[in-house]
């Protein structure tokens, strides 16, 4: 009986060194994962006389079909990124652009809105390989386009 209680006594002090340092642990951040790329599902050709793209809807993904503009000075916005629901209380680190572009020596301006196209990030200005195909990354994961980020901005309804 004496070597039960023995033997029970030290089972429940291992059981409390255990509790008490796991409970005095640091405790980890979490950090948020990537939401990857998402191509856009919408677009809204600019307003006269700046709308003279020819099938803007052509730009939505890599395909060898394109979108173009005949003139400098045209205007699309893409929209319905359809992006993951991101968890309340996230911070936005940065967001990444892809373009896959040519041009013949115009550049490519992009900027994001976050509340449906009233409000822009600063314009980026970007030129484009003059004539042949290529990718150009614009911002980052580190890049927050000049300003703080909340959940709510990367709706379908709000992000541009």
């Amino acid at each position: 009986m004496k070597y039960l209680l023995s033997t029970g006594y030290k089972f429940v002090t291992a059981l409390m060194i255990v509790i008490l340092t796991l409970g005095v642990m640091p405790v980890s951040p979490a950090f948020a994962a990537d939401t990857g790329l998402s191509a856009p599902a919408g677009n809204v050709n600019g307003a006269a006389p700046n709308n003279n793209w020819t099938n803007p809807q052509d730009g939505y993904t890599t395909n060898n079909v394109r979108a173009t503009a005949a003139n400098g000075g045209r205007v699309v916005q893409y929209t319905t990124f359809n992006i993951a629901a991101i968890p309340a209380g996230s911070v936005i680190n940065g967001i990444e652009v892809i373009l896959e572009a040519s041009t013949s020596g115009r550049q490519v301006d992009v900027d994001l809105s976050w509340n449906n196209g009233a409000t822009y990030t600063t314009t980026v200005l970007t030129s484009v390989s003059g004539g042949a195909e290529g990718l150009t990354t614009l911002g980052g994961p580190a890049n927050t386009w000049g300003r703080t980020w909340a959940v709510g901005d990367f709706t379908n309804a709000n992000f541009r």
